[in-house]
């Protein structure tokens, strides 16, 4: 147990686990929607399709770690790869290398699928890996880090699905996934980069977020917010399911208890001084659209309750923080 616990923390999990996977399998569930088999007989392959990215997100937490060393260094932070000998810290992205082309391999969908999931590769070791360290060449790693951890493993999920059932391919949905969540994850790397952007700044880190000044930022927020929602409208259209607009209402009104009794202001990416917030869709994507997905297909689908009680067990972190702020809320509303 002590062993997972420290693989864990090497591997940063916590970091991207939920927040990179869950939209992604969202996907995934609705473009399984497309057919008419039964979703549970996916059940194998969507498995090894989170195997697949899931290597790939490891990969990532690791060449990161590897070459930020001397700018956590000056910063003050410690991370588990500073301990590692220098002449042993590249093997673990190695054998990261040899299990996702192991796991591709077996997968082996079709040219399609296998080019975006290589894309993903590439975008994130130009994003850290010298002399290319697109990380510190402003926009192109805003773009590369959105394409390796939401646009092209998005558009492997779909195309790999679709390679199942070639006769509901579709190159509309094909397309709204892509804008949606490509401008998803611009909006993801600006936060961190903003979030991280006074360390950068002390230690020579010359990201986008590091020199854009925050009023010139400020114009970029709600015509990228804007484009993303537009995407997602067009998703929902796809879709056309009731559920899914009933368990959106239900974010709507969680977010608006949050800022009612937690005082957690709604950003698209900039965040405000000394006071709490929350990411706007953050749990809409993460939570709400998977879950309202599996419970349409746990209600409509033969053994559809087994997507749901998978799902349930490897991500539980979002569904607790939403009950446990519910839960506040409600003993909140008695003492009134």
């Amino acid at each position: 147990m002590q062993a997972i616990r420290k693989l864990v923390r090497f591997a940063r999990l916590a970091e991207w686990w939920e927040y990179k996977l869950c939209p992604l399998l969202a996907v995934a569930y609705a473009t399984l929607l497309f057919s008419d088999t039964p979703a549970y007989k996916f059940v194998g392959y969507i498995l090894l399709l989170l195997l697949a990215i899931a290597i790939g997100a490891v990969y990532v937490s690791l060449i990161n770690d590897i070459t930020d060393i001397e700018e956590d260094r000056r910063a003050g932070k410690r991370t588990g790869m500073m301990s590692v000998p220098s002449r042993w810290r590249w093997i673990f992205p190695v054998i990261c290398l040899s299990g996702g082309t192991f796991v591709c391999w077996y997968l082996w969908p079709d040219w399609h699928s296998t080019m975006w999931y290589v894309m993903a590769w590439i975008s994130f070791s130009l994003y850290s890996i010298s002399p290319f360290r697109f990380k510190q060449r402003g926009i192109l790693g805003v773009f590369a880090d959105a394409g390796g951890a939401h646009l092209f493993p998005s558009l492997f999920v779909v195309s790999v699905i679709f390679h199942q059932i070639p006769d509901q391919a579709d190159l509309g949905w094909e397309l709204s996934i892509g804008i949606w969540s490509f401008s998803y994850g611009i909006r993801g790397i600006l936060w961190h980069q903003f979030v991280d952007r006074e360390n950068d700044r002390d230690t020579g880190v010359r990201t986008f977020a590091s020199f854009v000044a925050q009023s010139q930022a400020r114009h970029l927020e709600w015509p990228l917010l804007g484009v993303e929602l537009l995407a997602f409208g067009s998703m929902l259209w796809y879709m056309h399911l009731p559920i899914v607009y009933v368990f959106l209402v239900g974010y709507g009104l969680v977010v608006w208890l949050r800022i009612r009794f937690f005082d957690l202001k709604p950003i698209v990416f900039l965040i405000p001084d000394n006071r709490p917030y929350q990411v706007v869709m953050l749990d809409g994507y993460q939570v709400f659209l998977p879950l309202a997905l599996l419970v349409h297909i746990a209600i409509t689908q033969p053994w559809g309750w087994l997507l749901l009680a998978v799902h349930f067990m490897l991500f539980p972190v979002g569904i607790k923080r939403l009950v446990s702020n519910l839960t506040h809320i409600f003993r909140s509303l008695r003492r009134l």
